[in-house]
């Protein structure tokens, strides 16, 4: 092969090519310029997406890493994706990142009927590719589009691709562009997590302020002078919140406030107050539906996800776990968990963890929807066989947890994180059998509960479900379980301070039992009738009720029972101030309980024991007693015990004038107690910080903590309290030189003593005040019972 060589001069020869072989692929003119007029639609109004946005950007941004080069947004139908989507392009575009913008929607959800949408064509027009050169058959026009973006890059230039409404990730891998100069924005309803190299953003829904701002400036836009949400705030956050926060429905009831512009918003928020019709108020004309929207989501399911779907709106409660979920559907665990995920994945549904527990939920609105799907989809047999069986397994998991609760000290962390988590569909499962007439269910389960309630505390819940409890037992006939579900009200309302509430109860139980042989409910009856009696410090009747029920006790050798009353009779001694026979008392029934094992009642009496120790000048002792108490309440998980076990121990530290200490346990006990919905506790530790400060001649802080007990005690009509707290208001008034304030103090709470004819307290106030005119100061700290 010879040997060529080129020569040239030092003239411009112009453009000269040689070579033995050449091929040239010429490029069209139009393929050098910039894309056509670029289809991505006008950027609309986004309100409350800041941070997302921020995220897109990031990762748009050419001078970032590069490693992540495409997002994809997905969540339910009309979160907004597209907007944000849009909005990001034309932000992006404004910064000058990109040469042009390339946009597609490729319809994933809406029904085949024309074939899939053609987007490598889409865009190779975008790109200004002639009609004739671009590819007939789908293969070819994708490499073409791949070829188109390479040279693109190499010239320098850099492109934003937006795939909007894809259903899968294989409708858009063609369109990933292979050069790292390229960037893709993908909107869809499903995750898209095989995507790969993909950023996953989820969009849920607004929140309350933004939503609450998208309304206002819907409206403002629309007429400038629409100031309803401004003039009305709580029906538009009532609106906001019947919306769900979801944009959609929040565009159509802004469409629908601005088409009717003298229309109240509170009168549009009672209108959507109906749950059952609140979808077909979200529509606006037909072109704005959230149904609609829905229904484009429903139709991509397949027959199992489908059916699981509107299954899940029939289970109990605001979220459903993967066994309920197994009940619910009937179908073995591996068919319900994929399809679970599945529904997941297309937002159908939401996945939360309580508690290290997963469990799944519906956006507010979609479970309207599934609620429709369940009537129209399935019959109402399968409808009522479904609810039997997760009413069934509720029972059943309830029993089980119990059990073992009380049989294995390893798994009680494990089972209150369960109780913790599941609370509200537990106590739904209630509230519906006993709304079905599915009273068997209504009866039991809330027996199934009682030592998680005792550990937890959940009072409310706890009133709402013996409440049913009884009125099921009732029905059926059964008048010892109505009579042990009216005992157990009454305890409840007895913590919560409601005596009169508490008294119909019990009385109601005991005239029950009245032709009863169960002395085991008579004699705890009795003792609650003792414990109402004591509360509203009645202490004579209260000694009679507790001795009667210690001679069932003795005549049924009930051991239990005895030192239950034991117990109780001691707290009835400590009011009187009998402090020695109080701990004769509770010493009869540490021993009892001590020698049956029962670690959580020994534990209970041991901090009772501790507060009469303290009161005899026995500190240490008190000490060790609540200090062995409350390693039982951590153990157990008992949150309200130790709150009040920590109020306990700040006495005793206050004793002994170690005051930070004390503030410190009052502090501890009033957070833990106040998280527990114990209100009484709460106000009794803040009482006792009040107290602290003061004998730590901490004036101010005193007298706030003093007022705001006061009015806590006066909320819960705990007016034994209210006096206490009125003699710590009072020294605090008399030490920062308000004598006249303080006098008040006095004299209310010795008119309060006076008006419920209480010698023991009107005793105790005297020692203060010598004369109700005439203050005395000097006085540390109260004595008798806190």
């Amino acid at each position: 092969m010879g040997e060529t060589t080129n020569h040239f001069s030092h003239a411009d020869a112009g453009s000269v090519f040689q070579a033995r072989t050449m091929v040239v692929n010429q490029l069209p003119a139009s393929a050098a310029e910039p894309p056509h007029a670029s289809a991505l639609p006008a950027a609309g109004m986004l309100v409350g997406r800041e941070a997302e946005l921020a995220e897109v950007l990031a990762v748009l941004d050419p001078a970032g890493d590069g490693r992540v080069r495409a997002v994809v947004l997905s969540g339910i139908g009309g979160a907004g994706k597209s907007a944000l989507a849009v909005s990001a392009a034309h932000d992006a575009q404004r910064r000058g990142w990109f040469t042009g913008v390339l946009y597609v929607t490729l319809h994933g959800y809406a029904p085949r009927s024309g074939g899939e949408v053609a987007a490598p064509e889409i865009l190779l027009r975008q790109l200004g590719v002639p009609d004739g050169e671009i590819p007939q058959d789908q293969a070819g026009r994708e490499a073409r589009y791949r070829t188109e973006l390479a040279g693109r890059a190499r010239r320098g230039q850099r492109f934003l691709v937006v795939v909007d409404d894809a259903s899968a990730a294989e409708q858009v891998r063609p369109l990933v562009p292979a050069d790292p100069a390229h960037r893709v924005l993908v909107t869809s309803r499903h995750v898209l997590a095989d995507l790969d190299g993909a950023r996953l953003l989820e969009l849920g829904g607004l929140a309350d302020g933004s939503a609450v701002d998208l309304l206002d400036q819907v409206l403002r836009d629309a007429r400038p002078t629409d100031g309803r949400v401004a003039a009305e705030p709580g029906a538009a956050a009532e609106v906001a919140e019947r919306c769900a926060g979801l944009p959609l429905a929040l565009r159509i009831v802004a469409a629908l406030l601005a088409s009717e512009p003298e229309q109240p918003v509170r009168e549009l928020a009672a209108i959507l107050a109906d749950a059952r019709g609140r979808l077909a108020e979200l529509d606006y004309g037909g072109s704005l539906a959230v149904r609609a929207a829905f229904d484009l989501s429903y139709g991509h399911l397949n027959a199992e996800q489908a059916r699981i779907f509107s299954l899940l709106s029939l289970a109990p409660g605001p979220h459903v776990g993967l066994e309920a979920a197994v009940h619910l559907a009937g179908r073995p665990e591996g068919v319900v968990r994929r399809a679970l995920g599945e529904l997941r994945r297309a937002h159908m549904i939401e996945q939360e963890t309580l508690s290290h527990h997963r469990r799944y939920r519906f956006h507010d609105l979609l479970r309207l929807y599934a609620v429709e799907r369940a009537e129209s989809d399935l019959s109402a047999a399968e409808r009522e066989t479904a609810v039997d069986r997760v009413l069934r397994f509720h029972v059943r998991a309830a029993h089980a947890a119990q059990t073992l609760l009380g049989e294995n000290e390893q798994f009680r962390a494990p089972l209150l994180a369960w109780f913790d988590a599941d609370l509200p569909c537990l106590v739904a499962a209630v509230e519906l059998a006993s709304a079905t007439g599915r009273a068997t269910v209504a009866q039991d389960l809330p027996f199934s509960l009682v030592e998680f309630f005792e550990l937890r505390s959940r009072w409310d819940a706890w009133s709402t479900c013996y409440r049913h409890a009884a009125a099921a037992a009732r029905s059926l006939g059964n008048g010892r379980k109505e009579a042990a579900a009216l005992n157990g009200l009454a305890a409840i309302r007895t913590e919560l301070g409601a005596y009169d509430e508490a008294r119909e109860h019990v009385v109601a139980a005991l005239a029950l039992l009245r032709e009863s042989e169960d002395r085991e409910l008579r004699i705890g009856a009795l003792n609650q009738l003792g414990v109402i009696e004591r509360g509203q410090r009645r202490f004579a009747r209260a000694v009679e009720l507790h001795e009667e029920a210690l001679a069932l006790c003795r005549s049924a050798d009930d051991r239990d029972g005895e030192a239950m009353t034991r117990h109780n009779l001691g707290s009835v001694r400590v009011e009187q101030g009998a402090y020695q026979d109080a701990l004769e008392q509770f010493l009869l029934a540490l021993e009892t309980w001590t020698a049956t094992g029962d670690t959580r009642r020994a534990a209970h009496v041991r901090s009772n024991l501790g507060m009469v120790y303290r009161r005899l000048g026995r500190q240490p002792e008190a000490m060790a007693e609540h200090e062995t108490a409350l390693e039982v309440a951590r153990a157990d998980g008992n949150l309200r015990e130790e709150g009040r076990l920590l109020s306990n121990i700040g006495l005793v530290l206050l004793e002994l004038e170690r005051y930070d200490e004390a503030l410190e346990n009052f502090d501890r006990s009033r957070d833990l107690l106040r998280s527990v919905g114990d209100r009484p506790g709460e106000t009794n530790a803040l009482q006792l910080m009040g107290a602290t400060h003061l004998v730590a001649k901490d004036y101010d802080r005193a007298f706030e903590c003093g007022a705001r007990a006061l009015e806590m005690a006066q909320e819960l009509g705990d007016w034994v309290r209210e006096i206490r707290i009125l003699m710590i208001l009072g020294r605090c008034l008399l030490r920062l030189g308000d004598r006249e304030q303080a006098v008040d103090c006095f004299e209310s709470a010795l008119s309060i003593a006076t008006e419920h004819a209480d010698d023991l307290l009107i005793a105790q106030i005297w020692t203060f005040i010598g004369r109700k005119d005439v203050p005395v100061p000097g006085v540390q700290r109260i004595e008798g019972p806190v």
